[in-house]
């Protein structure tokens, strides 16, 4: 699968929501979910100024920036996870459902897509965390 962003969805006189934004990954199934709370955080940010600008939309800007980044990393988790084939990703797989349940880091990447990118543990998406996930064995 694939997914595509843009450096800033704000521009003067423009802001980009949902795939106009970029998208995520498919496999991760957020495309509504995306879009709606885009709607809302820019709905949000146009109430709060009666001034439109760019730096009216930095919140909705930033906070899309990171949200993305996670989903973008659940969805390689994902991918690497159940689309990695022979013996070795069956192993990872198997060691993978021991471990996630009982380890709300490890279990972050993957429950960002039901709890939303922002309800699970931050370090859920740090490198070494990413790292642990693709070492097991």
């Amino acid at each position: 699968m694939n997914d595509a962003w843009t450096d800033s969805p704000v521009v003067p006189g423009g802001v980009l929501i949902g795939d106009a934004a970029g998208w995520s990954d498919p496999v991760v199934g957020q495309g509504l979910s995306i879009a709606l709370r885009d709607a809302r955080q820019v709905r949000d940010a146009l109430r709060s100024d009666t001034v439109w600008s760019t730096g009216t939309l930095a919140p909705y800007r930033e906070e899309r920036e990171e949200r993305m980044r996670r989903l973008r990393i659940s969805g390689a988790v994902r991918t690497t996870m159940y689309m990695t084939f022979g013996p070795e990703g069956a192993a990872r797989r198997k060691a993978y459902a021991k471990a996630w349940p009982t380890d709300p880091v490890l279990a972050g990447s993957r429950l960002a897509t039901f709890q939303g990118a922002f309800g699970v543990p931050d370090e859920s998406f740090a490198p070494a965390t990413i790292q642990r996930l693709f070492a097991l064995k």
